[in-house]
């Protein structure tokens, strides 16, 4: 349970320090002018931490956990964090393609190819700490 927990503390770390710098370069750039008027002038704080200790859990759960307890390659665990990353954020872009009116194509390809990525430098990065650490 300690190692879990722990490589839930690294996987949270890990993804908002990647995901804090993608979201500071591209929401003005990228998401706002796309979003328009859908976007809040300012995020709202309790969604957001709920989202980074569910998605954490999850990708702790299904793919760092069970792949660093089996020492799965680097390679692997890079893969599964590929996979993962697709699967979930293309569940919610895919679902809003589907159901609100106006969502940007766009918005659904690159916010899936950069889920996708960071899912999987998060289990690099994570696997790495876990591996140097011991």
């Amino acid at each position: 349970m300690k190692q879990f927990i722990s490589l839930w503390i690294v996987s949270l770390i890990s993804m908002l320090a990647l995901d804090g710098v993608w979201l500071s370069l591209m929401v003005k750039r990228f998401y706002a002018p796309l979003f328009g008027n859908f976007m809040l002038s300012s995020p709202q704080i309790i969604p957001i931490v709920i989202f980074y200790l569910m998605y954490t859990l999850g990708l702790t759960w299904l793919v760092l956990f069970p792949g660093i307890v089996q020492q799965s390659s680097l390679s692997l665990l890079f893969f599964n964090g590929l996979i993962f990353g697709l699967v979930t954020y293309g569940t919610y872009d895919l679902t809003n393609q589907a159901t609100i009116k106006d969502w940007s194509v766009l918005i659904t390809l690159v916010d899936m190819a950069w889920g996708t990525l960071l899912s999987g430098l998060v289990a690099v990065i994570v696997s790495y700490i876990s591996t140097y650490r011991s």
